[in-house]
């Protein structure tokens, strides 16, 4: 509201409302903050940051055994929270939104969500995972993870990973249907989802509109056009004999 306080070395100026002070003797607009906040919101406004960052939701407690969601394409993480919700008693949640889907964020590897995963995985302190699950291109995403962590998972469930299958060539022509699609999800508030998807929940659709809120079609070319881990393996022994241990 503009007033200075718990400054003690500075106590005329205690109760003082700097803003309004300041109004009247300049007729000018003001506005006062928190030196460290403004800095803050500062940097990100002018994108000094060079990272980019993944919007994890959870639920539940996380002392319980974990569960982590990979989301499927055109939806961002919270679409796993129906689910989360019937399972947060018993487990702790982890819904993950790629960098596809966040606003103001550029995708750029798998790699790099891996890393932010596990990143975070660390944070929560988590040292095992009782259950993956998996979604139509998040199971690439999710495979990629299997191989690469060094977490114990002890099950795992893909739900429509034939997504992996598509060449290169294909996935490439694709780009700019897809992202028409999930455009116009958003743009008619979810009045187009029956149309394109299987069905018109009304439940689902704020997943999807979110998603096509902030999906960029470089983030999505970027997606598409990167090695998919699937089709990979096939020409991997080593990593084909991991995923078969993992699974």
């Amino acid at each position: 509201n503009g007033d200075i306080t718990g400054i003690p070395v500075m106590k005329e100026f205690e109760g003082v409302n700097l803003e309004k002070l300041l109004k009247c003797r300049y007729q000018l607009p003001v506005f006062v903050e928190n030196d460290v906040k403004l800095m803050t919101v500062g940097c990100y406004k002018n994108k000094i940051h060079n990272w980019e960052n993944m919007i994890f939701k959870t639920a539940g407690d996380k002392s319980k055994p974990a569960i982590l969601f990979f989301h499927a394409m055109g939806v961002t993480g919270d679409s796993s929270m129906p689910v989360a919700e019937c399972l947060e008693q018993k487990y702790y949640c982890i819904m993950p939104t790629s960098t596809v889907y966040c606003a103001g964020q550029k995708y750029r590897s798998k790699t790099d969500e891996i890393q932010q995963i596990m990143t975070f995985l660390k944070e929560q302190g988590i040292r095992e995972i009782e259950l993956v699950v998996a979604s139509s291109i998040g199971a690439d995403l999710a495979m990629a993870f299997l191989t690469n962590t060094q977490i114990p998972v002890k099950h795992v469930f893909f739900d429509g990973g034939q997504f992996a299958q598509i060449g290169k060539t294909l996935r490439k022509i694709m780009v700019p249907f897809i992202y028409l699609a999930i455009k116009s999800i958003y743009r008619s508030k979810g009045k187009t989802l029956k149309k394109i998807m299987w069905c018109d929940d009304d439940t689902i659709k704020p997943y999807f509109t979110e998603a096509g809120r902030n999906i960029t079609y470089g983030n999505l070319k970027r997606q598409l056009q990167s090695p998919l881990f699937l089709r990979v393996c096939r020409k991997n022994k080593k990593i084909s004999k991991k995923v078969e241990k993992s699974a």
